[in-house]
């Protein structure tokens, strides 16, 4: 079955699955699942556009790795195994079905395989600079996040400040603003690169707070990560088709540096801005910084 994937209801997954004679459902692709084993429930393939994304769920653990983003947001192709899905049960009608039963799966012992593709997605679906709260039918996606175990999100644990600060990672990352804020904010200046600090300081830039998230940028300092996130965001507005790019990406430092204050700058100025592309971009800057900070955040947590 080939299908919008952000628009695909849970009824109709479970139709096509009722009718599946094969060793997988195919929702975004036509190439069958082959040499698979019990515990097998699938293949992930992510878009090109979202590199850091496939590098982040390739080196952490499957609890991690699903909890970043929806597949229906960044796969270019979803494969799920005949298998898994007769033993995991139905999609479940809430917003995200798919990923839904993703998590569920990884709960129930099942491994993805998670790659990179070549392909990119004509549209990309960045979290928002300035989100609202997830709505109710994401209630089962806030207890998951709330309840998962640190120890199978990150192990060994050697840091538990910065443990905590992969928690308010992930909840920042998929919108809970205050109950990320309530993780960040209990470890304060604590944990081996100030990380937590990091998290709070995004918070209060998408709730936003843009003076509160300078104060907190300030106390951040200097990220390892930096290097990489000035490189990515330079690729990204080079390719952006706003006149104002280029004046936002010297004033960033790109490729060079990154100077977090700017970007405080820049996400203001999207807020009141109708220039759809350079919000486009700096929606995929933000994005970026997440999935490297959620690295950096995670590595801490076990050195």
């Amino acid at each position: 079955m080939t299908a919008d994937r952000r628009n695909i209801s849970a009824n109709e997954l479970n139709q096509s699955v009722s009718n599946l004679n094969a060793s997988g459902i195919e929702m975004l692709s036509r190439q069958p699942l082959d040499n698979v084993n019990e515990k097998f429930a699938g293949q992930i393939s992510l878009s090109s556009s979202v590199g850091s994304l496939t590098r982040v769920c390739q080196s952490s653990s499957q609890h991690l790795a699903i909890l970043v983003q929806p597949p229906e947001r960044f796969a270019v192709r979803i494969n799920l195994s005949s298998s898994a899905l007769r033993q995991v049960g139905e999609f479940e009608n809430v917003d995200w079905p798919i990923w839904n039963w993703c998590v569920r799966a990884v709960k129930a012992g099942f491994e993805f395989q998670l790659e990179a593709s070549e392909e990119t997605l004509e549209e990309s679906d960045f979290p928002t600079l300035a989100p609202s709260h997830p709505g109710r039918r994401q209630s089962w996606l806030y207890e998951e996040l709330c309840n998962v175990q640190i120890k199978l999100l990150a192990n060994p644990i050697q840091s538990k400040s910065d443990a905590t600060a992969l928690r308010a990672g992930i909840l920042q990352i998929n919108d809970y603003l205050d109950e990320s804020h309530n993780n960040s904010q209990s470890v304060e200046g604590r944990g081996r690169n100030n990380a937590g600090d990091y998290w709070h300081a995004i918070m209060h830039r998408r709730e936003p707070d843009y003076w509160n998230s300078k104060y907190w940028f300030r106390r951040v300092g200097s990220q390892s990560l930096f290097a990489d996130l000035a490189d990515r965001v330079a690729t990204i507005l080079e390719s952006c088709d706003s006149s104002q790019a280029q004046s936002w990406q010297l004033q960033l430092g790109a490729p060079d540096s990154w100077d977090s204050m700017v970007f405080v700058d820049l996400c203001e100025h999207c807020a009141n801005s109708s220039d759809a592309s350079l919000v486009a971009a700096s929606q995929a800057i933000q994005f970026e910084e997440m999935l490297l900070l959620l690295e950096s955040t995670r590595e801490d947590a076990v050195s």
